[in-house]
């Protein structure tokens, strides 16, 4: 088959509602971190019971049933799939914000775990398919940017409602967007042909699970790369998850000015750093190797050691504000080449499941074992070191960053072969590109 075009008002409009739809997806997420002070507050709650519904009651509901629902995606319609996920998400988001117990709290959670657990393996099967290889990490880098404004929307928006009208309304106000989003993404979008984007045909037979997960685990530099992403979101997600308690309890500052800064911070710096990690990566990897979709992520993982240590040591407040703008960038410089990277190299009618696998590691190491793990170290060191605790706690988990560099090394040594082996060689990735693609990027 001959790739597919699309006009460019459509794939821009595409790309609009992904962009929206991940802001409300990672806004609706990372609430929690701007909010936990005041619920450990109204709840009585620990560090450790804190870690465990902001992340682990999240990931395990989140990456269990990621895996079924990016089955239903391989073999069915993908843009009801996203809809429906973003509307079930931002309800319970809302729920959030009426319960009475920490119990309640827990299951409200769960609820938001379950619906976005759906959005990701589908969105990013769906955006293979309407962009060419030689754009994707581009068009990654678009939906990454909308991570980086839900960061902004969750850190500096909920810190201000969270301060001025309580938590609750928090939850309240930032899932509601989500359920308008649904009903527009469900009308305004079409699901796109599989193997539309490349040269490449649809047999419409979807493997088994037990074949998908052979060819997954047959491609050594898809496993490294998971694993190399899961070590670097142990450490990025986690401690993501406790910045505003670091910057209250060793810093002083206030709730308001913590989600101000945080937001701002995070939102912008991070949203260079998805921007840069994609750019780059498309334009080296036009060079013939596209092994720099994986030897980007190394370099980022690398810088965020140095810069992870100064963040969490410095003694003053704007000095570790200062550092954090330099590590959103070295931390979300993966994003964009990684998607794009697992797309490319997992065949059509395994990408949903395939990255539904590695969005079940990310999310299990990142946003559930990240924060228990910093939450458990801060209860454990709190008898000796006080206040110090969380900070000790944070410079522990620095030790994802140096495996992660590990792991996309080890990654980008298999690559060429398992590309091969799916006869999408370099060349054929970085040619006949969409153009309407583009221009709408």
């Amino acid at each position: 088959m001959t790739p597919a075009t699309h006009s460019k008002r459509y794939l821009a409009v595409f790309l609009v509602l992904v962009f929206a739809t991940n802001v409300v997806n990672i806004g609706d997420r990372l609430i929690f971190g701007i909010v936990l002070e005041p619920i450990k507050a109204e709840f009585s709650l620990s560090d450790t019971q804190l870690g465990l519904v902001s992340g682990l009651a999240f990931a395990v509901i989140y990456s269990t049933l990621g895996i079924p629902v990016a089955r239903l995606a391989d073999r069915g319609n993908r843009r009801n799939i996203v809809a429906w996920s973003v509307g079930i998400w931002s309800a319970f988001t809302m729920l959030c914000g009426v319960v009475s117990s920490y119990w309640q709290l827990i299951a409200a959670r769960i609820g938001v775990a379950a619906g976005e657990s759906g959005y990701t393996p589908a969105l990013n099967s769906m955006m293979a398919d309407k962009f060419a290889p030689g754009s994707r990490a581009r068009v990654m880098a678009v939906y990454g940017l909308g991570a980086s404004a839900g960061i902004l929307v969750a850190n500096g928006l909920g810190g201000v409602i969270a301060e001025q009208f309580g938590w609750r309304y928090a939850f309240l106000l930032i899932g509601l967007p989500g359920v308008i989003l649904a009903i527009a993404f469900r009308l305004l979008v079409r699901e796109p042909v599989r193997g539309a984007s490349e040269v490449a045909d649809d047999d419409n037979r979807q493997p088994s699970l037990r074949e998908t997960l052979a060819i997954l685990l047959s491609r050594r530099s898809l496993v490294f790369t998971i694993l190399g992403a899961a070590s670097l979101l142990f450490t990025s997600f986690g401690a993501l998850n406790w910045l505003a308690p670091f910057l209250v309890r060793l810093h002083g500052m206030s709730l308001s000015a913590v989600g101000a800064s945080l937001g701002l911070i995070i939102g912008v710096f991070g949203a260079i750093g998805t921007l840069l990690g994609g750019f780059l990566a498309d334009r080296l990897s036009r060079r013939g190797d596209l092994r720099w979709q994986l030897w980007v992520p190394a370099i980022g993982a690398l810088l965020a050691i140095p810069l992870g240590a100064s963040l969490y040591s410095v003694p003053t407040a704007s000095a570790a504000l200062a550092f954090l703008c330099a590590q959103a960038v070295a931390t979300t410089i993966w994003q964009a080449p990684t998607l794009a990277y697992v797309q490319t190299a997992s065949p059509l009618r395994t990408r949903a499941t395939i990255a539904a696998f590695m969005f079940f590691m990310t999310n299990m190491i990142g946003y559930g074992i990240g924060p228990a793990v910093i939450g458990v170290l801060s209860d454990w060191f709190a008898p000796t070191l006080g206040q110090q605790s969380l900070r000790a706690a944070l410079l522990i988990s620095l030790v994802g960053f140096p495996l992660s560099a590990i792991f996309y090394f080890l990654a980008s040594r298999s690559a060429r072969s398992d590309l091969e082996s799916i006869n999408e060689t370099s060349a054929s990735m970085c040619a006949g590109e969409d153009r309407a693609a583009q221009d709408a990027i």
